[in-house]
């Protein structure tokens, strides 16, 4: 994020604060975080740069999905089976934990809906091969997902361009930032905005930030900043890579497309809202160029558009109300990073999504949470080998 240069005053750091818990970012890990901090007794500050789910939390399509957004085999391929299947867990987890505390209770209201996701491809490519062997693999490991044969695709989507599709009924889209202020208001947190750190560091057992213009000093930190990440851990030079990602959102209009749907590997999302709202969406496969992607462009919205026309020609061309844009973090084995920061014990980090946040930070909220309560690490351990897929306790 691009800072202005401070005056020769706030370069002194010319206030110094100290607090027990400190998290950075107000995104679905930022605010996750601090809900189940908050539970656990623990007075929390939360320091954002701009305003709450600024960041990829806000500027995403409010997809509440169990899984990845790639196949299954291919995660496999590159991680191990083992690896891939802890992903499925955690977003199983991730989702049966924010039902059963926030959505089936309507304490907040964020536009739930269980609807269902697809996640497809074009009819006789390879990715509608991975994605049925895909759906045969986690059946086979206990996961309630089911293919669907072409037909029954093309008959809800109304498009003859998709193959098969991976289905899982149990899932649900929400607006992103509602989930977030609602989380952060439950948590009684205090929330500071328009706050960019710029640095961080150990001071004795206890971590330092530090931005223009002051300093806090907190006995656990947790950076959630996500594509953020980099100025503040010099250690992930080099490792992550910023993704691009385009969307629009149009004006209400007939006929409705029933679930959210995710098409492979044109890296395409869409569902409609409730009120007829289409949102759709599309991720680069190439780096973003410059760094980050923070408004939309003439090309990527093309693109969009184009790609949104030819997998689901009979979608409505309501009138577009909203063009925006973000940036993603992917990182090198395309699983999320939860890990201590190199240097500073009292501070840990979250980042690397690829695109699936909501699917995966409330969960690992919990983690951070229980990593900030008793500083063991291995509530960071994250991807080890599958476990039972129950409800979680």
């Amino acid at each position: 994020m691009s800072e202005l240069p401070p005056s020769y005053w706030f370069s002194r750091s010319t206030t110094r604060e100290e607090a027990d818990v400190v998290i950075v970012g107000a995104g679905i890990v930022g605010a996750s975080t601090a809900w189940w901090a908050a539970r656990a007794g623990r007075r929390v500050t939360v320091i954002e740069a701009q305003r709450v789910a600024a960041g990829a939390t806000g500027r995403s399509t409010g997809f509440l999905v169990t899984g990845a957004l790639r196949p299954f085999t291919t995660l496999a391929r590159r991680v191990g089976e083992e690896r891939a299947l802890r992903l499925w867990e955690l977003s199983h987890e991730n989702l049966s934990l924010l039902r059963r505390e926030v959505l089936n209770a309507a304490r907040i209201d964020c536009g739930w809906r269980a609807e269902g996701s697809w996640r497809t491809a074009l009819a006789g490519s390879a990715a509608e091969v991975e994605w049925e062997q895909s759906a045969e693999m986690l059946a086979r490991h206990g996961f309630a997902v089911e293919w669907r044969e072409r037909d029954a695709v093309r008959r809800v989507s109304g498009s003859e361009v998709l193959g098969g599709a991976l289905h899982v009924e149990g899932d649900g889209g929400v607006d992103p930032v509602a989930l977030c202020r609602g989380l952060l208001a439950q948590s009684g947190a205090q929330v500071r905005k328009g706050i960019a750190v710029r640095g961080l560091e150990a001071e004795g057992e206890r971590a330092r930030l530090v931005w223009a213009g002051g300093e806090i000093v907190a006995g656990m930190v947790v950076l959630a900043v996500n594509s953020h990440i980099g100025p503040l851990v010099p250690a992930l030079a080099g490792k992550l890579r910023l993704i691009g990602a385009e969307a629009l959102a149009t004006a209400p209009a007939e006929p409705r497309l029933p679930g959210l749907w995710l098409v492979h590997p044109q890296g395409f999302a869409i569902r409609q809202l409730a009120d007829g709202t289409t949102i759709a969406a599309v991720a680069a496969e190439s780096e973003v160029a410059g760094g980050f992607l923070e408004a939309p462009t003439a090309t990527g919205q093309a693109q969009l558009e184009a790609t949104l026309h030819e997998l689901f020609p009979g979608a409505p061309r309501a009138r577009v109300l909203h063009r925006w844009a973000g940036t993603m973090v992917r990182t090198s084995d395309g699983l999320p990073w939860v890990r201590s920061v190199p240097g500073v014990p009292a501070a840990a980090y979250a980042c690397g999504f690829n695109g699936g946040g909501l699917s995966l930070g409330f969960a690992l909220g919990r983690r951070l949470a229980r990593w900030v309560g008793d500083a063991d690490e291995r509530h960071l351990t994250v991807f080890q080998p599958a476990i039972s897929v129950a409800a979680p306790t």
